[in-house]
C-alpha cells in the first residue's frame, strides 16, 4: 500500500510540473520584452460613481491621475512600470485605452498620469510619476497596480505612444 501511494505521489508530481510554464512575454514595438504581470493581490475595486472619461478626438486624459491641487506640497516620485497594453474599444470611431501594470514605491505613493495630445508627429507623450507626503510615516513595501487610462478617438493615421520618454505601443486609427 505504501508503495503505491509513493508511485502516486510520484507520478502526480511529474504532471504537475509538465504542466509548469514559464512566465509569457509581451513584445512592445522598441523591441524590449515586457514580462506579463502576474496578479499579486486582488485589485481594489473600483469607485462605481466614477464613470471613466473618455475624451473627444485627440482630446487629454482626463481622469482621476491628474496632477491634484496640493501636488506642489508633496514630495515627487518614481514608480516601476512592469506591463503596457494597448486597448481597442470595438465601437466606432475606435477608442483606445493603454493598461499600465506596476508597483508605487510604497503604499502611500500616488500614481499621477499627464497625457498630451498627439504631436505634429502623432506621439502620444505620457508622463508618470508618484507623490507623497515626505512627513508621513509608511510601510516600505511595494504598492502593486494596474490602471487604464483612456486616450479616446484619433483621425485616421498612425500613432505611436511613449511613457516617460520610452516607446510603449503603436496604433493605427482607421
Amino acid at each position: 500500500m505504501n508503495r503505491r501511494f509513493l508511485i502516486g505521489i510520484i507520478v502526480i508530481s511529474v504532471l504537475l510540473a509538465g504542466c509548469a510554464r514559464s512566465q509569457p512575454e509581451t513584445e512592445v514595438p522598441n523591441g524590449e520584452p515586457y514580462p506579463v504581470a502576474q496578479p499579486t493581490t486582488p485589485a481594489e475595486p473600483e469607485d462605481p460613481t466614477q464613470a471613466p472619461a473618455y475624451p473627444g478626438p485627440g482630446g487629454i486624459y482626463e481622469g482621476p491621475f491628474l496632477p491634484q491641487p496640493g501636488d506642489e506640497e508633496l514630495e515627487r516620485g518614481e514608480i516601476f512600470i512592469e506591463t503596457f497594453t494597448l486597448l481597442t474599444m470595438e465601437s466606432f470611431p475606435p477608442q483606445f485605452a493603454l493598461v499600465i501594470r506596476g508597483n508605487l514605491p510604497t503604499p502611500c505613493h500616488e500614481l499621477r498620469a499627464i497625457v498630451d495630445e498627439p504631436d505634429t508627429q502623432n506621439r502620444i507623450m505620457i508622463e508618470t510619476y508618484s507623490v507623497v507626503d515626505p512627513e508621513e510615516a509608511c510601510v516600505l513595501v511595494l504598492q502593486p497596480f494596474e490602471v487604464s487610462i483612456p486616450l479616446g478617438s484619433f483621425p485616421d493615421g498612425e500613432y505611436s505612444i511613449y511613457v516617460n520618454d520610452g516607446l510603449v505601443a503603436e496604433f493605427t486609427s482607421p
